[in-house]
């Protein structure tokens, strides 16, 4: 039966994330939401009773934290989501994204997952900052910042990326004079 073959949801929800990408990238945006979000249910079918209670598991008993796609799907939702102005539906993907990140599965996975992890952290950094919650997104981006430099060859698109949206903040919170020297440095 192919919809428990664990590979084969894999694939498919794969192939629904590009073409969601896609559709996003042509303006597309509603259609982008529904192909992620059919990603998601693809990855997170459930059939059996009991592993309905488990969300982080889907029928086969695979778990989404073991699926590079499942974080995918959910950090393109949350920008898809972002686009259309849903700031708090945004903030949930992104934060499950993260979660899914932060999972042992995916821990130790290298310098690919740790360049995905930094995405995720500053595009929930971001939405905290669109929301308002300022002190939260200082929060992430200090985490983010404090990893990132420390990495054992930091990623200088990584890092610039964090001081850009460091000075956004700053800016926000009225503090030119640190918007101004976050941005020369980000750049």
């Amino acid at each position: 039966h192919h919809i428990d073959n664990p590979t084969w949801r894999e694939d498919c929800a794969s192939d629904l994330a590009e073409r969601g990408v896609l559709s996003c990238r042509r303006g597309e945006v509603r259609t982008g939401v529904e192909m992620f979000r059919e990603a998601i249910r693809v990855l997170s079918h459930h059939s059996d009773p009991e592993l309905k209670n488990r969300p982080l598991k889907n029928k086969s008993g695979v778990k989404l934290s073991e699926s590079p796609t499942a974080r995918h799907a959910y950090n393109c939702l949350g920008l898809a989501l972002q686009g259309r102005s849903e700031w708090e539906n945004a903030g949930e993907s992104f934060q499950t994204a993260f979660d899914l990140c932060n999972v042992p599965e995916q821990r130790h996975m290298g310098d690919d997952q740790f360049v995905d992890r930094s995405g995720v952290l500053l595009d929930l950094s971001a939405n905290l900052l669109i929301r308002g919650v300022l002190d939260q997104s200082d929060k992430l981006l200090r985490r983010c910042h404090f990893a990132a430099t420390r990495a054992y060859r930091p990623n200088s698109v990584v890092v610039g990326a964090i001081q850009a949206q460091m000075a956004e903040l700053a800016w926000v919170r009225g503090d030119a004079e640190r918007a101004v020297n976050l941005s020369m440095e980000a750049y």
